[in-house]
């Protein structure tokens, strides 16, 4: 006689029970009366392992929505935060632009200034050139003869 075991798990103990096979020497068909409690008793373990794996899935399904709920609100909050950190980098390089071209437009206006007293300061030094010849040249002429004006000695 075969033995053909099952392993299930369940909280209930499990008999094993044994299958006769017609090419076991000692075969003898099993009668109606001790066969089918024992398939009763199979009937209604299977039928509880059953019911329990159903609610194992049912409950491994509401498992993996609840997952794929949280995965979707997950994705449109990073989503969201992209857009919201690609909104102020543009902001950023907007303001960062007006700065530079603000900027710019000081070194220009500064650049022009600073022209402006180069020239002055040219023009200022040709005048203190022209002013020098001038003095030196009165210096060098001698007085001219004449009445004097002032007080006399």
């Amino acid at each position: 006689m075969a033995i053909v075991e099952t392993p299930i798990k369940s909280t209930e103990t499990l008999q094993t029970l044994p299958i006769p096979r017609p090419s076991d020497s000692a075969y003898q068909p099993p009668s109606r009366d001790t066969q089918l409690p024992h398939l009763q008793v199979l009937v209604r373990e299977k039928a509880s392992l059953m019911k329990k794996l159903t609610e194992e899935n049912r409950y491994l399904h509401t498992q993996v929505e609840r997952l794929e709920e949280r995965m979707e609100s997950e994705i449109k909050r990073s989503d969201a935060m992209i857009q919201q950190m690609q909104a102020a980098s543009e902001e950023s390089s907007k303001r960062a632009q007006a700065i530079i071209m603000h900027l710019n437009q000081q070194i220009e206006r500064q650049a022009e200034r600073i022209e402006i007293l180069q020239e002055s300061q040219g023009f200022s030094g040709a005048i203190r050139q022209t002013v020098r010849q001038l003095k030196s040249s009165i210096l060098r002429k001698p007085l001219p003869a004449g009445p004097k004006y002032g007080y006399e000695a």
